[in-house]
């Protein structure tokens, strides 16, 4: 997350408990905040991991290429994901690309289970910055055309608020 949202690298930067940020995107000519939550892959966060991601539009789960548990975890957890969010978008992405000799997934293996489970999938490197900002647009991209399917109003441009007029009270609405 850190590389797409401030474009630089941390190494050693994982997350314990949640981390989150906001992120401005353009894609199509329209502005958009993509909200992000870190979730830790720990699964004594479950119960934490529900709450925040139970109104998410898409979801990336990420696992190291080189350690074979994190792809076995990124699994339970798109099993919990549908347990209880079953409309999300959902990408598997498998980082440090970098690290081809110490790889311990397949790339074809991912591929499959992708396939087999209807998920995007990318691999990238936050090190040499390789497909991490193209994951995010993909999972956005992916996110606005389900979006539009569904309620073709959406992406409607929204209403003018002339200046030295108030608009109606009617209500607050919270993407």
């Amino acid at each position: 997350m850190h590389r797409f949202t401030a474009d630089e690298y941390k190494p050693n930067m994982g997350n314990i408990g949640t981390s989150f940020l906001c992120h401005n995107l353009e894609v199509g000519g329209k502005n958009f905040v993509m909200a992000l939550y870190g979730l830790s892959g720990l699964k004594s966060y479950l119960s934490l991991n529900t709450a925040l991601y139970r109104g998410a539009q898409g979801a990336m789960l990420v696992y190291d290429i080189t350690n074979r548990e994190s792809f076995e975890t990124a699994k339970f957890f798109l099993w919990h994901l549908r347990e209880h969010h079953d409309g999300a978008v959902v990408m598997l992405l498998g980082e440090k690309s970098d690290l081809e000799v110490r790889r311990a997934v397949a790339t074809a293996e991912a591929e499959a289970f992708s396939q087999e489970e209807d998920l995007y999938f990318m691999e990238a490197s936050a090190l040499e910055s390789t497909n991490v900002q193209e994951a995010f647009l993909k999972l956005l991209s992916v996110m606005i055309a389900k979006a539009e399917r569904e309620d073709p109003s959406i992406m409607a441009a929204p209403p003018t608020v002339e200046p030295g007029k108030r608009p109606g009270k009617k209500g607050c609405q919270v993407c």
